[in-house]
């Protein structure tokens, strides 16, 4: 997998991928960044038999992109996958939205983009979902008060 960390994007950069230049135009109509705030892309990943199937690599792609979106100073994080509308609950579920407009395409075949602004859901919030998710599922007792 590769997992970027965007700071300082020059229009040569936004030439050199599809995926980068599709994902700044989309943050920057939504909500742009500021000064001294970055982008995470989670750009390539892949399973060496199932590609991005439903696989233990899914599992080690999910645990470090999260890991990432812990960083201060985060804008937005984008996720790249082939198949969006397989994966579309599944980062319904955590907050990372389809991006429809950050969707490209390379030799022929087409991704979808999955966005989320950390600056309209910040972290704590984020961690908190995801905490009080895992109580309904565990069924701690958390998870009846």
């Amino acid at each position: 997998m590769t997992n970027l960390r965007l700071e300082s994007i020059t229009l040569e950069d936004r030439a050199a991928d599809p995926a980068i230049a599709a994902a700044f135009a989309f943050a920057e109509r939504e909500r742009a960044l500021r000064a001294g705030e970055h982008v995470r892309y989670c750009r390539f990943w892949m399973d060496r038999e199932g590609y991005q199937a439903f696989t233990q690599a899914l599992t080690l792609v999910a645990a470090n992109c999260s890991h990432s979106w812990t960083a201060p100073d985060l804008a937005w994080c984008f996720v790249a996958m082939e198949n969006p509308d397989l994966m579309e609950p599944m980062f319904n579920e955590v907050h990372i939205w389809r991006a429809r407009e950050a969707d490209f395409e390379i030799g022929g075949r087409r991704y979808g983009a999955f966005a989320h602004d950390w600056r309209v859901e910040p972290l704590e919030d984020w961690l908190r979902l995801k905490a009080e998710r895992a109580w309904r599922i565990e069924g701690t007792p958390a998870a009846k008060t």
